[in-house]
């Protein structure tokens, strides 16, 4: 359980654009909820997160893939291979919209791969979206592909071809 209490939300965001990282952040904000936005810029930064943080583990990760020197795919097995960090909910957000990388990353064990939006007001929907998932693995203690449909529904243009059909 995350020691931080049940009113804020944390979420570890391994994304080497600081503005991609201030997008979901300010959609969050703007959703008016209470959330701590953990910044990791690369690989190396994550890791880092992945030690100090055991104790006090955030309620989501969000990846991208295009990190530089290790990327994306290799950090989230990285993480789904940790003790500790694998029941943490992990989404990719990545402006890929390969198949094979959206195949590799739930195969990792992602709960959902999402497109990076190109307007704002979409990074809105993602961030209700994300708040859902989180709000029902506080309530079960897991999360289950199921519960994160939600992310993945093949009726949203922006997430490209539909993570929840394989």
């Amino acid at each position: 359980m995350n020691k931080r209490g049940n009113e804020d939300l944390v979420i570890l965001h391994v994304e080497d654009n600081e503005s991609d990282r201030q997008l979901l952040a300010t959609a969050l904000t703007e959703l008016g909820v209470k959330a701590t936005v953990i910044a990791a810029e690369n690989a190396v930064q994550a890791y880092n997160h992945m030690r100090t943080l055991r104790t006090n583990l955030p309620q989501l990760v969000v990846i991208d893939l295009n990190l530089p020197i290790i990327r994306g795919q290799q950090v989230l097995k990285d993480f789904k291979g940790d003790p500790y960090w694998q029941k943490v909910p992990a989404v990719v957000l990545s402006s890929s919209q390969q198949q094979k990388d959206i195949d590799e990353c739930l195969a990792a064990g992602a709960k959902a791969y999402v497109v990076k939006p190109v307007v704002y007001e979409d990074y809105l929907a993602i961030a209700k979206q994300m708040l859902q998932v989180v709000a029902k693995a506080r309530a079960s203690s897991s999360v289950t592909n199921k519960d994160i449909d939600q992310l993945a529904k093949p009726r949203d243009p922006l997430l490209g071809p539909s993570a929840s059909a394989g």
